[in-house]
C-alpha cells in the first residue's frame, strides 16, 4: 500500500504564520513610531537652534563689517514665527507668511520663517537685539527654540557672545542644563 500524498508539497508559509508575523510587526511598529516622531521633533528643534546660532554670529560680524548698528528681531504670530535681521527701528519690520517685510528706513537683510504647522517656533524675552558695530557688543536677550516639551535657549550677553543650553539636557546629548 502506498502512503497518501501530503497536501503540503512545496516550501512556504501558511496564512496563519504570515498573520502572526504581521501582528508582531504591527505591535513593534506601534511601539516604535512615537519615538521616531519624537526624535524627528528633537532634530527639527536642534536644526532651528543651529540656524539661530549662525544668524546671531552673522549679525554681529555684519554690523562690524557694515559699520552701523544692526538688529535681530524675533516676531511671533498666528501663521508662525520668524527671525528678522535688519537695520533701522524694530517696529518697522514684521513677519509675513514665508518671510519678513520692512518698511520706511528699516532695511531687511535676512529672515528665517518657521511656519506654525511645523510645531517649532522662536520665542524671546525681548522683541529685538541690537548689535553695535564699533565694540561688537549687544543689547541682548534670550531667544528660545521651542517645540512640544523641547526647548533650546540662547542667551546673548552684552559682549555679544551666545550661550546655548537645554531645558531638558537628556533630550540633547552634551548640552548644558539651563540655569
Amino acid at each position: 500500500m502506498q502512503p497518501l500524498p501530503s497536501r503540503r508539497t512545496g516550501a512556504g508559509f501558511t496564512l496563519i504564520e504570515i498573520a502572526v508575523v504581521l501582528a508582531i510587526l504591527a505591535v513593534l511598529l506601534a511601539i516604535a513610531l512615537p519615538s521616531f516622531a519624537d526624535a524627528r521633533l528633537r532634530r527639527r528643534v536642534h536644526a532651528a537652534s543651529e540656524q539661530l546660532l549662525r544668524e546671531l554670529h552673522w549679525v554681529r560680524m555684519e554690523a562690524a563689517a557694515r559699520g552701523y548698528t544692526l538688529r535681530l528681531s524675533v516676531k511671533d504670530g498666528p501663521g508662525g514665527s520668524c527671525l528678522i535681521t535688519h537695520s533701522g527701528p524694530q517696529s518697522k519690520c514684521q513677519c509675513a507668511s514665508g518671510g519678513a517685510l520692512c518698511a520706511g528706513d528699516a532695511v531687511l537683510l535676512r529672515s528665517h520663517w518657521l511656519p506654525a504647522h511645523d510645531e517649532v517656533r522662536f520665542a524671546a524675552n525681548v522683541s529685538s537685539m541690537t548689535f553695535d558695530p564699533v565694540h561688537g557688543t549687544a543689547i541682548g536677550g534670550t531667544v528660545q527654540v521651542l517645540a512640544g516639551n523641547y526647548a533650546l535657549e540662547h542667551a546673548v550677553s552684552s559682549f555679544g557672545r551666545v550661550e546655548r543650553c537645554a531645558a531638558s539636557p537628556s533630550a540633547f546629548a552634551g548640552m548644558a542644563r539651563c540655569k
